[in-house]
């Protein structure tokens, strides 16, 4: 992603990631976030804010995948 001038990347699942993808975020400068993780950190919101947040995830198609081997 350093080469698209990316600061910093991000990845959320629900499932598990595997080698690849911790060595890629390793080497581009990304974080991996878990759903638990996602969810701890929308709960230090007040609640208005936190629906919103909700609202614009479910929103989307969660199920695309925007990155596919790590092609961004």
């Amino acid at each position: 992603m350093a080469s698209k001038q990316v600061d910093k990347g991000f990845f959320f699942s629900s499932g598990e990631f595997d080698k690849s993808v911790r060595q890629f975020c390793k080497e581009e400068n990304s974080e991996i976030i878990t759903v638990e993780e996602l969810l701890i950190a929308i709960k230090a919101f007040l609640l208005e804010i936190q629906t919103e947040i909700l609202d614009a995830i479910l929103a989307r198609d969660c199920m695309v995948h925007m990155c596919v081997k790590y092609e961004i």
